[in-house]
């Protein structure tokens, strides 16, 4: 979340305390509308001693046709997390002159293929006389469609999410495109700080699988063999290589 934050709206993932950051458990979520294990909501309290906290709705659309419901389906999360906190502050006992309502800062992340332009809003189900725009709900979006951005915007805020997703970008391209965009995560990736480890082998582990689900299976050996390539230090490059020979023997 902090990684997609920080590409789509880098002024605000600054003033975010993201080690605090506590996940809202989906059981707050009516089946109807909690559907998918990708989709996430995070509480994210401000840095600095500034009161407050900000909710993050994160949806992970893998479909591979764009969707017009995706503007009521992020309002329907946005106000049913607002309604679970009133109900909350009332059951507390709060005096209505000391609530403070989260601000829901959505979005959405569209890893399909097909072309997406938009807009995210209510309105794109709506057929509508213009004298009635006026009416509907309207809430800012941050969306991110990976297959439909350039390169370098994704890695622009130095961040190992970008690069996951800017070798995501190129699952389904040219196999020399995807081997550069493997190599330039891994190098990436090796100068993160040693506690940051076990977030790098996460990140290994998913370009591995990223090679054996999306790549055909006399390309494998190749790219996976440029994968370990990229790792300079020696005792990475064992742990990427056996993780290699395991992806295979799955």
């Amino acid at each position: 979340v902090r990684g997609l934050l920080a590409i789509l709206a880098e002024d605000l993932a600054e003033r975010l305390d993201f080690t605090r950051a506590q996940p809202v458990p989906s059981a707050l979520f009516p089946p109807d509308l909690y559907r998918q294990e990708s989709d996430v909501v995070w509480r994210v309290p401000y840095r600095d001693g500034a009161q407050g906290e900000v909710w993050v709705v994160l949806l992970v659309e893998h479909q591979s046709e764009p969707d017009r419901r995706m503007g009521l389906r992020l309002l329907c999360y946005m106000v049913h997390l607002w309604s679970a906190e009133r109900r909350r502050l009332e059951e507390s006992g709060v005096p209505l002159s000391q609530w403070a309502l989260p601000p829901i800062v959505p979005i959405l992340l569209y890893t399909g293929s097909a072309p997406w332009h938009g807009p995210i809003g209510v309105g794109t189900v709506m057929q509508l006389p213009r004298e009635l725009e006026r009416f509907v709900p309207a809430h800012d979006v941050l969306w991110l469609n990976v297959k439909g951005e350039p390169a370098e915007r994704l890695t622009a805020a130095g961040h190992p999410m970008g690069w996951l997703l800017r070798a995501m970008r190129e699952e389904e391209g040219p196999k020399e495109s995807l081997k550069t965009a493997l190599q330039g995560a891994m190098r990436f990736m090796e100068g993160l700080a040693e506690e940051q480890r076990a977030q790098w082998l996460q990140a290994a582990h998913f370009l591995l699988l990223l090679i054996y689900h999306r790549r055909p299976e006399a390309e494998r050996a190749e790219l996976t063999e440029a994968l370990v390539q990229a790792v300079d230090k020696q005792r990475l490059k064992e742990e990427v290589s056996a993780m290699s020979k395991t992806a295979a023997e799955v």
